[in-house]
C-alpha cells in the first residue's frame, strides 16, 4: 500500500473511530475537543450525501452530529474493504471507496446496516494528510450485504 493509500485508511479509520467514540459518550463533550478532533478533518465546503438522499454542507451534517454526544451508548462502526479509486495528476486529490458497518444505530433502520461510501479527499504537499471535500454514502440493502458477508 502506498504512503498515501496508508494516509487515507488512517484518516477513514481514526475520524470514524472519534465518531463512535462521540455517540457513544467515550469523550468529553466540550465544543474544543469536537472541533480538534473532527470538524477540523472537513474542508469548509464539504458536502456529504446520505444514503437517502439528503445533501448537506458541512455545517448541517456536524451541527446534529455535535448534538448528538453520548446520544448511543453501544454505537459500534467498522470499515473494510478499503481502496484508493484515484488520484489527481498533481496529487492534490483523491478518491477513495470503503464499506462503513454500523452495529446499533439508533438513527438508522436496519439499526446494523452497511454502506457504501466513496470519498474526494484533498491532500497535503507531502501526501501525509488529507481532509474530506466531499462523501457520498450509497445504503447497501440487507439481503446485499448478507452475500458479501456483511452484519447488515
Amino acid at each position: 500500500m502506498s504512503k498515501i493509500e496508508n494516509t487515507l485508511k488512517s484518516e477513514v479509520e481514526t475520524m470514524h473511530d472519534v465518531l463512535a467514540a462521540w455517540f457513544r459518550g467515550d469523550v468529553p463533550a466540550d465544543r474544543t475537543y469536537f472541533e480538534t478532533e473532527l470538524v477540523h478533518r472537513f474542508a469548509e465546503e464539504c458536502e456529504i450525501i446520505y444514503p437517502s438522499g439528503s445533501l448537506l454542507a458541512r455545517k448541517e451534517f456536524l451541527d446534529p452530529v455535535f448534538n448528538a454526544h453520548a446520544c448511543n451508548p453501544s454505537f459500534g462502526v467498522a470499515i473494510r474493504d478499503f481502496k484508493l479509486v484515484a488520484l489527481s495528476n498533481d496529487r492534490e486529490l483523491a478518491t477513495a471507496r470503503y464499506i462503513e458497518d454500523q452495529f446499533n444505530a439508533t438513527n438508522t433502520v436496519p439499526a446494523n446496516n452497511s454502506r457504501f461510501s466513496t470519498v474526494v479527499f484533498r491532500l497535503t504537499p507531502n501526501g501525509d494528510q488529507a481532509r474530506w471535500l466531499h462523501v457520498h454514502e450509497t445504503a447497501i440493502p440487507s439481503s446485499v450485504a448478507a452475500l458479501r458477508g456483511a452484519s447488515a
